[in-house]
């Protein structure tokens, strides 16, 4: 974007060794899934819904999602059990680890450790 704004889009893609028509393309499909994600009410726009941009956890967290949709039911932990499991389609029940990111999911919050933000 940045390249494109200086007039400098085609020397930028030459020393990354990218396409430029690939580049427009994928700017292109940018900027439609964006518009996509505004009309369904999903992003006010691009900044906000970069915002998370920094979280790696959650950035590897949403695409596993993403690969792998309806993989297993989260089964809440009862009442004084740490262990939180999963329930897959054939009926297995999946353990979380504890330095998941989705371990504390439900509890409100956490640091990926099983533990309580301050």
């Amino acid at each position: 974007e940045r390249a494109k704004s200086q007039g400098r889009e085609y020397a930028f893609c030459t020393a990354q060794h990218l396409s430029p028509g690939a580049c427009m393309t994928l700017a292109g499909l940018r900027a439609q899934l964006t518009r996509e994600l505004q009309h369904r009410g999903l992003i006010q726009d691009l900044a906000s819904a970069s915002r998370n941009a920094g979280n790696n956890a959650l950035v590897k967290a949403v695409l596993v999602a993403g690969m792998y949709p309806q993989i297993g039911v989260l089964n809440p932990a009862g009442s004084g059990q740490a262990a939180r499991s999963l329930r897959q389609a054939c009926g297995t029940k999946v353990r979380i680890a504890p330095g998941s990111v989705s371990f504390n999911k439900e509890s409100g919050g956490g640091d990926g450790r099983g533990k309580k933000r301050a």
